[in-house]
């Protein structure tokens, strides 16, 4: 499949898209929802989709798997091969489905795939296939766990091997850790991790250049000077290997994840470790050269990126914004400031992230004229004294939506780099701006591109990358979605999505449809979607706090094929899960 982007954007000329009426095809009966005569869809997790066998509409072609979302006590799936959306399970609590993750593997020729989910409800913690068509999803018990209703984070550790080693890790009561394999009996009781009582520290699971899981690190003992162990895979409920103590350590802070299955271990307290994993060794402290105070920025502060060889941090020290590069050498930590002292520079870096042959990061300076400028660098990997730096028009700002402090959009594919930027006046509709950029070093040195009054809202990722949990390789982007907003200041209007390949941003790509109610002012960043996903199909949410949250479905190949399949007028938004 080739790369494409979904934008999004705002027109006042007639919708060709559903709206929820009449002769749609997107529900049931002559409202398109079955429900009631106004139209509005609900969330009973019911609905009906109108496939279509041509470019008129959805295509069966190339859909595989059901897609599994959440909203308050369900959960819920689409099957985009039969056109259904439909109740996988309910809660008999009536408590909201707050914990559920996506179980990867990968297939035959190694590119990632989805094999269900995981999600704790009422007493237990249940698995869902996603090879299953709808009425035919039994969701199976996993375990002897008794106490779902306590759980309050969970995660799936995969194995791109063999599926079936896949680790779920969870916590209850904020203080208890478990484990235990996602195919676990019901006869089977979770391994008790023993964790100290510090809910930061991190249990890192441990894989092999091929992805197979091997097994976990987790810290033991007294928070204040514990010991890192190692359990193998097959002995989670053993005392595990000694590592070393992290005496030099309060907090595990991130770990990075190489392609080689060696880790990059970062502390709060400015130190990296490094793991090798072939001899289970853990080397010692290197000192990150850390603030004035000693003190590493917190994570909201500090931005990361992954090559796969090395791991990237952005931050800003006292003496400005710097860029430093993390490898291992003989198994040891290699560190590298790349770039430092940036004086002028306001505040944490925006981003940073990396391409084929570049890293790329952003941040702000103050000018001359008193004035924030967003400046975006490239550096050549193979000689770091090549940067290129460019900079945006003084009125605009890196971000998505209103938010400042959150890590805005950006995304990779080859050697380019995707990101939005809106007016610093926002949200005054008063000349409003909004750009979707992109930024290719090698094909163009000398500017920025970008599409006017558009943000990049969501990708189809590559699925030969594996965006595991923690601080994996980057995942590629091979289709971007873009929406478009040509006027915001007139709540009326609607916004439009397209997709683009990723290997020709500024193509006029395929006229998704429009998505947008009464009431605004609307703006392209109110479409969201799950962090990563494969296509052609994919979920996405427009979302207003507080406000109608609707769920669609959208086929990248087809034009209008944008569809709305659960509408919520009561503020609850769906949750959408990795990979849908």
């Amino acid at each position: 499949m080739s790369s494409a982007l979904l934008i999004a954007c705002n027109d006042s000329g007639s919708s060709s898209s559903s709206s929820g009426n009449g002769d749609n095809g997107n529900g049931n009966g002559d409202n398109g929802n079955g429900d009631n005569d106004n139209g509005q869809l609900t969330v009973n997790c019911e609905a009906n989709l109108d496939l279509a066998d041509n470019n008129d509409g959805l295509s069966r072609e190339g859909h595989s798997g059901l897609s599994f979302f959440a909203v308050q006590d369900r959960v819920c799936a689409l099957d985009s091969e039969q056109g259904t959306v439909f109740e996988v399970a309910r809660s008999d609590n009536g408590e909201d489905v707050q914990q559920m993750d996506t179980h990867f593997s990968t297939d035959a020729s190694g590119e990632m795939t989805i094999e269900g989910v995981v999600y704790a409800m009422d007493e237990h913690l249940w698995w869902a296939d996603a090879d299953a068509s709808a009425g035919g999803v039994t969701p199976r018990q996993i375990s002897s766990e008794s106490r779902g209703e306590d759980v309050d984070s969970l995660r799936v550790e995969p194995d791109y091997q063999n599926s079936d080693n896949a680790l779920v890790v969870y916590r209850l009561d904020t203080e208890f850790w478990y484990a235990v394999p996602v195919d676990a009996a019901t006869s089977q009781d979770p391994a008790a991790l023993e964790l100290p009582d510090d809910g930061a520290v991190s249990v890192i699971a441990v894989r092999d250049e091929d992805g197979a899981i091997e097994g976990l690190i987790l810290p033991q003992g007294d928070p204040s000077e514990f010991t890192m162990v190692f359990r193998d895979i097959d002995a989670l409920d053993d005392e595990g290997t000694e590592l070393d103590d992290l005496s030099d350590n309060l907090q595990v802070l991130k770990v990075g994840r190489l392609d080689s299955g060696d880790l990059l271990i970062q502390t709060r307290a400015g130190y990296v470790r490094a793991f090798d994993r072939e001899e289970q060794e853990l080397s010692d402290p290197v000192a990150i050269d850390a603030l004035d105070d000693g003190v590493v920025n917190l994570v909201v502060t500090t931005r990361y990126a992954n090559d796969g060889e090395n791991v990237y941090i952005a931050d800003h020290d006292s003496d400005g914004a710097r860029l430093t590069r993390l490898s291992i050498d003989s198994g040891e930590p290699d560190i590298e400031i790349l770039r430092s002292d940036i004086e002028d520079a306001e505040d944490f870096p925006k981003f940073v992230t990396t391409t084929d042959d570049h890293i790329v990061w952003a941040y702000s300076i103050e000018d001359s004229d008193d004035q924030i400028i967003e400046v975006v660098e490239s550096i050549e990997k193979a000689d770091t004294d090549q940067v290129a730096d460019y900079s945006l028009p003084e009125n605009l700002v890196i971000r998505d939506g209103i938010g400042s402090i959150g890590e805005p959009w950006v995304h990779t594919s080859g050697n380019k780099v995707f990101f939005n930027a809106s007016s610093r006046s926002f949200p005054d509709p008063e000349g409003e701006t909004f750009r979707a950029y992109w930024l290719e070093p090698d094909a163009d040195p000398d500017a920025l591109n970008y599409r006017e009054d558009q943000n990049w809202r969501l990708a189809l990722s590559d699925p030969t990358i594996h965006p595991a949990v923690g601080l994996a390789r980057q995942e590629r982007s091979e289709i971007l979605v873009v929406a478009r907003d040509e006027d915001v200041s007139d709540s009326s209007e609607e916004d439009f999505a397209t997709a683009v390949p990723a290997s020709e941003p500024d193509a006029d790509g395929v006229e998704l449809g429009k998505y947008g109610a009464d009431g605004g002012p609307i703006g392209p960043f109110l479409l969201s979607s799950a962090d990563y996903g494969f296509g052609p199909g994919r979920l996405a949410m427009r979302s207003m706090t507080g406000g109608e949250n609707t769920l669609y479905w959208l086929d990248v190949r087809h034009e209008d094929s944008m569809k709305p399949i659960l509408r919520n007028e009561e503020g609850q938004a769906h949750r959408l899960q990795p990979g849908f």
